[in-house]
Order: C-alpha cells, then sequence, then structure tokens
C-alpha cells in the first residue's frame, strides 16, 4: 500500500481547529500548567498554537510518524 501525505500546512486554518479544541475542552478556564500531547501531529500547526500562547502556559509534545522510513519524530516546546 502506497501512502501518500496529508498533513495541512496551512497554520491559519490549523490554528482555527487549534482555537476548537481550546473552547471544546474548557482550556481558556484553566488557570494551571496544562500539559497537552498531540498523536499524529502532522505539520505540527495545532502544536505550534499551543505552544507559543500568551495566556496559558503550556508544555506541548507533539508526535507523528515519518512514512517510508519506519521510524518517528517527536518536537517539544514550553511556553512559559
Amino acid at each position: 500500500m502506497n501512502r501518500r501525505p496529508h498533513a495541512v500546512g496551512d497554520l491559519s486554518s490549523r490554528y482555527l481547529k487549534a482555537q476548537k479544541i481550546e473552547r471544546l475542552l474548557g482550556l481558556t478556564q484553566r488557570c494551571r500548567p496544562i500539559r497537552l500531547l498531540d498523536i499524529g501531529a502532522g505539520s505540527g500547526g495545532i502544536a505550534h498554537y499551543f505552544a507559543t500562547r500568551a495566556c496559558g502556559e503550556y508544555t506541548v509534545t507533539a508526535v507523528d510518524v515519518v512514512d517510508g522510513c519506519g521510524s518517528f519524530r517527536t518536537t517539544s516546546r514550553v511556553t512559559l
């Protein structure tokens, strides 16, 4: 089976999706540090949104599979 990448590289659309996630989970109303895990991060746009938020303290870990090489990559950033 030949898989084709499907990550969305458009940050503005990823930010809209991240804001929806933020509202659905009620993250804006929490006043303590939050740890987020993004599995299947693709382009990393949603992880980037949360890692760079000024209004909250998020620790974000993003994981994605690199097709064709049997390995994975992780990225992490802490916003203080």
